[in-house]
């Protein structure tokens, strides 16, 4: 129903680049990633600030280089420096390239771009487990994620990984 949606949208406003952004990301989830990327150069074509579709193709990894992918979360920063997805997009970028110390630098900007966002906090907590052997700061980062209330039950379990309770925990 929502694919349907989008393509009315798109065919009463073919101009309007979010609705091609979210079809993009529609195509995605069900693993149409060439569609989505057709649509997410749409998008761009008819927006070049529409930085929800930068980041989008940027994770369109078996499709693009890792150049490209780079150019397009650089882009979206470009764009808008104070947006904390940004950031988190090309700490994943670093990550997975095993750029460490550069994923938890931009993670730390998310964070102080907007100290809620949980998944910046997870994803950190992440690096100084596994990667940093630092429990007791992936704990505490495991902890102020889920204090912000989205507690999510991988960050729970992670965080029993890293060899301590959690010290605060809301069940609300």
């Amino acid at each position: 129903r929502a694919m349907s949606d989008y393509d009315d949208c798109i065919r009463k406003s073919p101009a309007f680049s979010p609705a091609y952004c979210s079809r993009a990301l529609l195509y995605t989830q069900f693993g149409h990633l060439e569609s989505a990327l057709v649509d997410f150069n749409r998008s761009i074509q008819l927006d070049s600030k529409y930085v929800n579709a930068y980041i989008g193709r940027s994770y369109l990894d078996s499709l693009r280089t890792e150049d490209e992918r780079l150019e397009d979360i650089e882009m979206a920063i470009k764009l808008d420096s104070k947006n904390a997805v940004c950031f988190f997009t090309r700490a994943q970028f670093f990550f997975k390239n095993e750029a460490f110390e550069l994923s938890m630098e931009d993670l730390d900007k998310a964070i102080k771009i907007d100290p809620n966002y949980v998944k910046a906090y997870a994803q950190r907590g992440l690096i100084y487990q596994n990667v940093y052997h630092k429990p007791k700061k992936a704990l505490a980062d495991f902890n102020r994620a889920v204090s912000r209330k989205l507690y999510n039950s991988a960050i729970f379990f992670t965080s029993q990984t890293a060899g301590a309770p959690l010290q605060k925990f809301s069940s609300s």
